[in-house]
């Protein structure tokens, strides 16, 4: 077994830990924390998105790289973008056995991104999100950021969402620093900024107060996370 095939399995492996340990109410659309970061994130996308006039239309073809059992599709699908025009890869066969179902005529693949069947110039846009931070081996992270490259149209933007600092409880992941993602993606124009209320506060502070979440969230120093478009020159 080759070093990118351990990679694959050890990466597999995190995720059954991850589904039996974690609770699943942590991610809910119930869960205020969660909601409050996903809607920080969102609202910021669409900005950078929109700001660069490169916001998809039901036509776009996209991608999701990572896409689990929905992630960002479903907020694809919210946005307009028909769901023919809507593809996703990941490693996790259950999870896009669950994603199919919900979206049945989606373009949906088991695999890996080092290694995506799609053709060269094909996307409009590619979303990873809490991608590259699950992935520790950096041969792997450099080839998904090429493949990433190789799919994109002359133009086409890359969405990129993940933490930036490491979790002392969790050594499967590692924190992407803005100078490591920007040297994976050397050539191309980008906007990049810091982004989400640091998860153990947004846990206790959310429920209470969405409002309050939001003003600790402009702090810079509470922020954990990155989010940037990569535009392909």
């Amino acid at each position: 077994m080759g070093k990118l095939d351990n990679e694959r399995t050890r990466i597999l492996k995190e995720y059954e830990r991850r589904k039996k340990e974690i609770s699943q109410d942590r991610y809910s659309v119930f869960n205020p924390s969660a909601l409050h970061t996903r809607f920080s994130r969102e609202k910021m996308a669409i900005e950078l998105l929109n700001k660069n006039n490169s916001f998809p239309t039901h036509d776009s073809k996209c991608l999701e790289v990572g896409c689990g059992s929905l992630g960002w599709l479903g907020t694809l699908i919210c946005w307009g973008v028909k769901e023919e025009n809507l593809y996703g890869i990941d490693l996790d066969k259950n999870r896009v056995k669950i994603a199919k179902s919900v979206l049945p005529t989606a373009n949906l693949a088991v695999g890996d991104a080092s290694q995506m069947p799609f053709k060269d110039n094909f996307f409009s846009l590619v979303i990873a999100s809490t991608v590259f931070t699950s992935v520790l081996d950096n041969e792997m992270k450099s080839t998904i950021a090429q493949e990433t490259s190789r799919i994109l149209k002359k133009g086409g933007v890359f969405l990129y969402y993940d933490f930036a600092y490491d979790n002392p409880k969790n050594p499967n992941v590692k924190g992407v620093k803005k100078k490591e993602i920007l040297k994976l993606f050397p050539n191309f124009k980008y906007k990049i900024q810091k982004i989400t209320l640091a998860p153990p506060i947004s846990r206790i502070v959310a429920p209470k107060s969405f409002l309050f979440a939001s003003l600790l969230e402009a702090i810079p120093f509470l922020r954990t996370h990155l989010i940037g478009i990569f535009i392909k020159e």
